[in-house]
């Protein structure tokens, strides 16, 4: 009798192991969505900063090659007023702070890189140096020094991008700093 009884009986789950499986399931899934929009967050950041970055690189190489290798310095100015200019940097304050840098290439071409004056930009001749749709200048400058009026000066580049984006997320954001300094050879 006890043999038939043991024939009877139906295997099955009961309800605790079929709750149990369900929470590991939920468990498990919600661990893996939330590895995966970290990695989608990762992955958004680094291509803002990439973005970023690309800009900044761009405008700091173009502007660095073309004070390099200028034939002649004409000036920097706070504001892009041709009484403004100042021709040497021997008898400027140290880190005196200027908007405007102006220089002639050995074409004769007079070029000025400039800053902006009121909203931040980075231009060659007024033509922008950055992808202005997608990044913001959020600072720039130039300082100039010269030991004397017998050496080249040395033109500081210092400006930063910002990602412009209208979202408040951390992910879409990225501020770069970029900052070199620039000898002519020339002159």
């Amino acid at each position: 009798n006890d043999v038939v009884g043991n024939e009877n009986q139906q295997s099955g789950f009961t309800l605790i192991e079929l709750l149990i499986v369900i929470a590991i399931t939920v468990a498990m899934g919600t661990v893996l969505i939330g590895v995966f929009f970290t990695t989608l967050r990762g992955t958004n950041k680094s291509n803002v900063e990439t973005l970023v970055r690309q800009n900044g690189n761009y405008a700091i190489s173009q502007m660095s090659r073309m004070i390099r290798n200028a034939r002649s310095f004409d000036g920097v100015s706070k504001t892009d007023v041709e009484s403004g200019y100042i021709y040497s940097c021997a008898s400027t304050p140290p880190l005196e702070e200027y908007k405007y840098v102006r220089i002639t290439s050995f074409d004769n071409i007079r070029t000025t890189l400039s800053c902006g004056e009121g909203t931040p930009e980075i231009a060659s001749n007024g033509a922008s140096l950055v992808d202005t749709s997608s990044v913001g200048v959020t600072s720039c400058k130039f300082s100039c020094t010269q030991p004397s009026s017998a050496s080249l000066p040395k033109i500081e580049i210092d400006f930063v991008l910002s990602q412009k984006d209208e979202t408040d997320l951390a992910e879409r954001m990225a501020d770069i700093h970029f900052n070199t300094s620039v000898f002519l050879r020339n002159q």
